[in-house]
């Protein structure tokens, strides 16, 4: 989603021209109350419930940059809105999470939510960002289904070799034994093996 920078973010870069100390950009917020509807003129989340440091800080333009964040999985959380903290606690950036749909959502406990937002000073088409949860406790049971029947299957594979080996080396104790014991040779068939 898209953050707008909010009437006092800009406030607090004018007065870092003057100063000239720009604050640090501090943790993501979110809320679950009704998202402002100007996003200018917030200076707070209507209703924050959670914050998270951010993990990672990529430029991606001169004017764009991608903050990427994380909810992990004992958090439960119904996302609506979404802001960004200056460390000396201006909100400094602000989002509708529903770009104005006015849905919202539901991140419900089991797994963690990786998340972006964009702060940009570009104008930028119409852009819709969607995020699907991903069930990482189903995912991990897949692989590790998927790996347990790989791994039977490579030892049956390897049982049936060896069966078979020892098979065709008990077929030739037999044959040295009558051999030895000056019976009459007769050529014992080894089991056909893979």
């Amino acid at each position: 989603m898209i953050l707008t920078i909010t009437q006092s973010g800009l406030a607090r870069e004018t007065d870092a021209l003057t100063s000239g100390v720009m604050p640090k950009f501090g943790n993501l917020v979110i809320g679950d109350g009704t998202p402002n509807p100007t996003a200018f003129t917030a200076t707070e989340l209507t209703h924050q419930v959670y914050e998270t440091p951010v993990l990672v800080v990529e430029r991606i333009s001169a004017g764009a940059v991608k903050f990427h964040a994380s909810i992990p999985s004992d958090v439960e959380i119904n996302i609506k809105e979404v802001g960004l903290m200056l460390e000396d606690g201006t909100l400094y950036a602000y989002a509708d999470y529903s770009q104005g749909t006015g849905s919202s959502f539901f991140k419900a406990r089991g797994f963690a939510f990786s998340f972006f937002v964009l702060l940009t000073r570009e104008q930028l088409p119409a852009l819709i960002f969607t995020y699907e949860p991903v069930d990482t406790a189903q995912i991990a049971l897949s692989i590790s289904t998927n790996a347990a029947v790989a791994i039977d299957t490579q030892i049956q594979g390897y049982l049936s070799s060896l069966i078979c080996l020892v098979s065709a080396l008990a077929a030739d104790v037999l044959d040295l034994k009558k051999r030895l014991n000056g019976t009459s040779f007769i050529q014992l068939e080894r089991p056909p093996c893979p």
